[in-house]
């Protein structure tokens, strides 16, 4: 009886390696692919903004950030750099769509304050 737990266990355990084996090719994959996502949707937001501040305001999008986003500028340029080194570009569609959000919102701001 002992020897055919032995023998169940060893087949479990070789099926069980196989089963961490696959997951191991697979999983990094998973998340790079994840990562890239991320990174592509925060770059694409990020570029959007500063499309924004660049042709509707005429200021660089970091010299505005620095003063009104200044808690966050550290994982700004976290994302930058990770776009930088995955060889992600921004979401040209994305990129449009959040500048012309904010352009709406500054025009809206702007008329209230006359």
């Amino acid at each position: 009886m002992q020897g055919m737990m032995t023998c169940g266990s060893s087949a479990l355990q070789t099926a069980l390696e196989a089963v961490v084996e696959q997951y191991n090719k697979f999983f990094p994959e998973v998340l790079d692919e994840l990562e890239r996502r991320c990174v592509k949707e925060a770059f694409s937001t990020w570029a959007g903004y500063a499309a924004f501040c660049e042709e509707h305001m005429g200021v660089k999008a970091e010299k505005i950030a620095s003063v009104v986003l200044e808690p966050v500028m550290g994982q700004i340029k976290d994302v930058e750099l990770r776009a930088e080194r995955l060889g992600v570009e921004p979401d040209a569609g994305l990129v449009e769509q959040i500048s012309e959000g904010l352009v709406e919102a500054w025009r809206v701001a702007v008329g209230r304050s006359v």
